[in-house]
């Protein structure tokens, strides 16, 4: 029950990145502590001030990445990450974010601006959302009598500093700022409100961020079609063949049971294609060098 309490209690603040989205097959890893400040008096009690903070990330498609943000133990959140503009010479890169609370309802919406300094890079943002939590008295539990759902509307701004120490891991500081423009208490006994006036609350978070791709063999199959004109240079043996031209290139085009052999537009057996003959070949690049799979092998000539 306080497990289920605590995942009800509203989200916080995610981790600030830059603007820059990940690339499909790009991935990263955050961890990192929160610290909040508190303006509740010692009659209210809540979720508590710090939390760890787990993020994971992934790139989706071109200009598009997506993240799940734990912070522990008792929130998570999703959200959607555009980018905008990519960063120029002079002006800041600019991105678009969308928060949602996986297991409670809040959401988010994040405008982030942000600037390369070599290996630094300063992000700002601004944001207006929606969010809840779970209060409660001393000595109460949070689903007890005493105790009450605080309803936020909320406006924020922050800032972030991440400094690429190598390829793959990345520290990071952030700032941010909760302005609560508009509460609404919902106590479990009518009449019993706490009488909540939160104002400005600041997040300060900072951590380690890794970053790794995935093979570009797992991610995605090339399956765009490569022409070859040359000759056959070697007798076809065990769905395998040399092609090429002599002083120009030299390559492997594999065959299998989906592989068609065609001349004068008619299909013809394998068995017909012999060395020396001019060729087509229309196959797919394979991960070897000069190696294809070939989807047709149409003969030139009689030669």
């Amino acid at each position: 029950m306080a497990v289920l309490a605590l995942c009800a209690s509203g989200c916080l603040p995610i981790l600030l990145g830059g603007p820059r989205t990940l690339k499909p097959g790009d991935m990263t890893v955050a961890l990192a502590g929160m610290g909040r400040s508190d303006h509740m008096s010692d009659s209210v009690k809540r979720g508590g001030s710090a939390s760890g903070v787990v993020e994971l990330r992934g790139g989706m498609a071109e200009n598009l990445d997506s993240g799940v943000t734990f912070h522990l133990p008792w929130t998570a959140s999703w959200d959607l990450k555009y980018q905008v503009n990519a960063e120029g010479q002079w002006t800041p890169g600019t991105a678009l974010q969308v928060v949602l609370g996986a297991a409670q309802p809040s959401f988010t919406g994040i405008l982030l601006a942000g600037k390369s300094f070599g290996a630094l890079t300063v992000t700002a943002s601004a944001s207006a959302g929606r969010t809840n939590e779970r209060l409660w008295r001393p000595g109460g539990t949070p689903f007890g009598t005493q105790s009450e759902t605080l309803a936020k509307e909320i406006y924020s701004w922050g800032g972030a500093l991440e400094y690429e120490a190598s390829p793959i891991h990345r520290l990071f500081l952030n700032v941010i700022a909760w302005n609560n423009v508009a509460e609404q208490e919902v106590p479990i006994v009518e009449g019993n409100k706490f009488g909540v006036n939160e104002g400005v609350s600041w997040f300060i978070s900072a951590g380690l961020r890794v970053a790794w791709q995935m093979p570009q063999t797992i991610i995605k199959r090339d399956n765009s079609t490569t022409v070859l004109r040359g000759y056959i240079l070697s007798e076809p043996t065990n769905g395998s063949m040399e092609i090429g031209q002599v002083g120009l290139f030299r390559a492997t085009v594999l065959t299998d049971s989906f592989t068609r052999y065609i001349r004068d537009g008619k299909r013809i057996p394998a068995g017909d294609l012999k060395s020396g003959m001019p060729v087509l070949v229309q196959g797919i690049l394979m991960p070897k060098p000069s190696t294809f799979l070939a989807r047709s092998i149409e003969v030139q000539g009689d030669r």
